[in-house]
C-alpha cells in the first residue's frame, strides 16, 4: 500500500472515530433527557412529600420529648403521693387499732369495776334479807 492509501485509511478511521462519538454522544444526551423527564417528577414530589412528613416528623418527636419529660415529672409526682398514701393508711390503720384497743381496756376495767360493785351490791342485798 502506498502512503496516501494509508494515509486515507487512516483518515477514514478517525472520520468512523469520530462518527461514532457524535453518536454516542446523542445517544447519551438522549438518554439522560429522557430518563431526567421519567423521574424527575417522581424524585421532585417525592421530595416534596418527605420534607413535608419530616416536618411532621420532627413535630411529633419535639412534642415526644416533652411528653417524656412531662412523665418523668408525673411518675416522681405519683410516687411521691402513692408513698404517702401508704404512710397515712398504715398510720391510720395503727392510730385506729390503737385507739379500739384503749377503748376496749377501758370499757373492760370499767365493766369489771361494775360488776364488782354489783355483785358488792348482791351481797349487801342478800345480807340484808338475813337478818
Amino acid at each position: 500500500m502506498s502512503e496516501e492509501e494509508l494515509k486515507g485509511q487512516i483518515h477514514r478511521i478517525q472520520s468512523e472515530i469520530t462518527n461514532l462519538l457524535e453518536t454516542t454522544h446523542k445517544k447519551e444526551a438522549y438518554i439522560t433527557n429522557r430518563c431526567n423527564e421519567e423521574f424527575d417528577p417522581k424524585i421532585n414530589q417525592t421530595e416534596l412529600e418527605l420534607k413535608g412528613e419530616q416536618s411532621k416528623l420532627e413535630e411529633v418527636n419535639k412534642r415526644l420529648e416533652q411528653w417524656i419529660s412531662k412523665k418523668k415529672e408525673l411518675d416522681a409526682i405519683v410516687k411521691d403521693l402513692k408513698r404517702n398514701y401508704n404512710n397515712f393508711k398504715k398510720e391510720k390503720n395503727k392510730y385506729l387499732t390503737g385507739q379500739l384497743k384503749a377503748i376496749a381496756k377501758e370499757k373492760k376495767s370499767k365493766i369489771k369495776a361494775l360488776n364488782a360493785e354489783i355483785k358488792d351490791l348482791e351481797k349487801r342485798l342478800k345480807n340484808l334479807g338475813k337478818v
